[in-house]
Order: structure tokens, then C-alpha cells, then sequence
């Protein structure tokens, strides 16, 4: 509660549904149908999406674990250790949801940049994973766990749409791709895609 009177933006499972609404409607932030934009059937496919991710957000809130304060940028570049242990910082991205989803950028990083294996990535996941099991048992931690890293997704491309509506003009430029992307990323379900050529 203090962190949404400070203004943190309430990404709650609850809301994720009426985010996702209004992430839709942005369509110039989108680029539909331009470079590097979502393309016009992809719109089709995200709108008939909408039921499956409230249907989402209501098996993760099933769990009963406590949402709270998602680093959305948790990098190396953003962690201190020194002598009185390990400070975060960099919380400009941050937002109020489920804490599984700040486990997805260090899993990306862990994957693309340092290529851990798949057992590796597993053992990251069950590690952490392992913090949660006073609030369910490790196999239905591990289906929220899964459940958490798509909306996770999406919560990267809600992050993208506050910068880029926020940033200077002459900034736009650097950053124009970024919500398109996420958001495409989210309707494959993390997987890579093809770019398609503008109409």
C-alpha cells in the first residue's frame, strides 16, 4: 500500500487484465503495421488472447502468495555486495505484482548472454523457488513459477510503454521497438520470432 501511494504502478494480477486492455489500445506506442511494430493479425491474436490471460491471472492468484515489489531491470549491473551484504538498486522499472516475475530478466541474462545450461537455468529456478514451499509444495510452485514468467513478460512491455510515453521526443527514436517487441514476445510465449516486413 505504501509503495502504490508513492506511486509504483499496481501491476497486480488483478489489474493485469485491465493493463493489458489499455496496453491494446496504445497502437501508435504499438507501431501496427509498421517497422519493427506488431503487426495488424497480431493485434487479432493478443485481443482473442485477453480470456486466457484473465483465466492466467486467476490460477496464479490462486496460489495465495503475496504479491510485492518486482525489480523489472534485476541485472548484475543493478546489485552491490560490500561489507554489509547485498544492496539493489536501480528500482526506476519497478512495479507492485507477483515477486516470481523478478526472476525473468536474471534467467534471460543467466540463458543469453552467460549460456547456462538447461539444467542450470532449473536449478536457479528450484533454488529459488525452494524460499516459497510455506506456501505451496515445490510442484505447484513450479506452475505458478511458469505461469509468472509469461505475465512477467508482459509486465517488461508495460514498463517499455510508461518509458516511452514519458521520455523526451528527441529519446523516442532509441526506444520506439521495445513495447512492440515485449509484447510480441508475450504473445509467442517467450519465443524468439520472425520479423515480418511492414504492409
Amino acid at each position: 500500500t505504501e509503495f502504490k501511494a508513492a506511486g509504483c504502478p499496481d501491476r497486480t494480477l488483478a489489474r493485469i487484465p485491465e493493463l493489458f486492455d489499455a496496453l491494446l489500445s496504445d497502437t501508435s506506442v504499438l507501431l501496427v503495421d509498421q517497422e519493427n511494430g506488431v503487426p495488424g493479425s497480431e493485434m487479432e491474436q493478443l485481443r482473442a488472447f485477453r480470456p486466457q490471460l484473465s483465466a492466467l491471472c486467476n490460477e496464479l492468484a490462486s496460489y495465495n502468495i503475496p504479491e510485492a515489489l518486482h525489480h523489472d531491470d534485476l541485472t548484475a549491473n543493478n546489485i552491490v555486495l560490500n561489507e554489509r551484504g547485498y544492496i539493489f538498486f536501480d528500482w526506476a522499472e519497478s512495479a507492485i505484482t507477483h515477486p516470481f516475475c523478478s526472476l525473468f530478466i536474471p534467467l534471460r541474462v543467466a540463458q543469453d548472454i552467460f549460456e547456462f545450461s538447461e539444467n542450470e537455468l532449473t536449478s536457479i529456478r528450484d533454488s529459488y523457488l525452494s524460499q516459497w514451499v510455506a506456501y505451496q509444495p515445490m510442484e505447484r510452485l513450479q506452475r505458478a513459477f511458469e505461469i509468472a514468467q509469461r505475465l512477467a513478460i508482459l509486465c517488461r512491455c508495460l514498463t517499455w510503454q510508461y518509458v516511452i510515453t514519458h521520455v523526451e521526443d528527441h529519446a523516442k527514436a532509441e526506444f520506439r521497438d521495445a513495447t512492440p517487441y515485449w509484447l510480441r514476445l508475450f504473445l509467442y510465449d517467450g519465443e524468439e520470432f520472425e520479423e515480418e516486413e511492414a504492409s
